[in-house]
């Protein structure tokens, strides 16, 4: 059984909040699309999920009282993930509203570091999924490799080499002096 981890993405709710329910498996907001609020997870359990060239990467869950989808009212770009509820979930509404009066009371120089964050956590998270999806395709690959004939690898070792034998390559690793 694989175990559920849930990020530390834990906030407070405000003072008088708007709450929504999404029962299990309602999709509660689709990557790509623009969106005007964030959620705090009250109850249950969010899956946050990344679409890549080899399909749909899980990046990440949130449980009570953690926050997802908090980048789009910050920063107004369209969503980077997909939320899909788990379980039958509850959510505090954030609205951008809310959140453009409280960045409005703070320092400056704070809100422009902010900014700065979002967008290298939005390019890092990009070139998280892109190489992810190139590892499980080469996986994948080398899986069919090994479930095929073995004179059928070696052909095809050879077809790709150039060659008309296939040798493995043998390479000695070399002692490295540790004297001055």
């Amino acid at each position: 059984m694989r175990t559920l981890t849930v990020q530390n993405r834990r906030v407070e709710a405000p003072s008088t909040p708007e709450v929504v329910t999404f029962p299990a498996g309602t999709s509660i907001f689709e990557e790509g699309r623009r969106g005007r609020r964030a959620f705090i997870v009250r109850s249950g359990l969010v899956e946050l999920s990344k679409d890549s060239d080899s399909g749909e990467v899980v990046i990440g869950y949130a449980g009570a009282g953690e926050i997802f989808g908090e980048m789009v009212p910050l920063d107004s770009q369209p969503r980077m993930a997909s939320a899909r509820a788990v379980r039958d979930t509850e959510c505090v509404v954030v609205s951008r509203d809310l959140l453009s009066k409280k960045l409005g009371r703070s320092d400056p120089f704070v809100r422009d570091l902010l900014f700065v964050l979002l967008r290298g956590l939005r390019s890092v998270t990009d070139d998280y999924i892109d190489l992810r999806s190139q590892v499980q395709e080469q996986i994948m690959a080398a899986q069919e490799m090994r479930h095929e004939a073995p004179g059928k690898v070696r052909a095809k070792r050879r077809r790709r080499c150039g060659a008309k034998t296939f040798k493995p390559m043998h390479i000695k690793a070399r002692r490295l002096s540790t004297k001055g």
